[in-house]
């Protein structure tokens, strides 16, 4: 069984993710008062739990406070809710390790489907966020060449067998590879996988 703990003021999302836990057989613990940064933080370092869901609110779920979250491992994965978020703000959470931001109007479908990839470690992002991380700049900035790469590295392709399939030298797929990093901010093997399912090439 799955331990979230939810974090909103409103009372019917509490009762709207109860109900549609129901369905996933999950403990679900109530940090009612989201104004209260203590009464948050004292409940998660109480339950310790698999997903903390959480409304955004600048005072309450900053980057800073996520952070502060995971590094002391009070919460395996964060899901924060919201209608709204600037783009360095999104961008933040993204790098920190935030697992998810799902739109204030997600349908039930997607709200779930958000919390059983957060609960695995998946990162859920709702279109209009992801839309907004992305922009035009790692879509455009990477060649088509390079994408080709990536789908490929993604797939745990070699750099040998990149080169045969793509008829190039190691050399170039290395300098690819180099690019690759540099344009994406790559610091792990598993964020090729990461990039390529975000940008919709695998």
């Amino acid at each position: 069984m799955s331990k979230l703990v939810v974090a909103d003021k409103s009372p019917l999302v509490h009762l709207g993710l109860e109900n549609i836990l129901k369905q996933k057989n999950s403990e679900v613990i109530i940090a009612e008062n989201l104004y209260n940064l203590d009464q948050v933080e004292d409940s998660i370092r109480q339950h310790t739990p698999d997903l903390l869901i959480m409304e955004y609110e600048e005072a309450i779920s900053s980057p800073s406070v996520c952070s502060r979250f995971l590094k002391r491992k009070w919460t395996n994965s964060i899901l924060l809710t919201t209608r709204y978020i600037d783009e360095i703000s999104l961008k933040q959470f993204y790098k920190i390790g935030v697992t998810g931001i799902l739109h204030k109007h997600a349908l039930p479908h997607e709200i779930l489907q958000a919390i059983e990839q957060c609960l695995k470690g998946s990162k859920f992002y709702s279109h209009q966020f992801m839309d907004l991380l992305l922009g035009q700049s790692q879509e455009t900035n990477l060649t088509q060449r390079e994408k080709e790469v990536l789908i490929l590295v993604a797939k745990g392709k070699s750099t040998k067998k990149i080169a045969d399939e793509l008829n190039l030298s190691i050399h170039t797929v290395n300098s690819h590879r180099k690019n690759i990093i540099k344009k994406l901010d790559i610091q792990s093997p598993v964020e090729f996988v990461t990039h390529a399912l975000e940008l919709q090439l695998i």
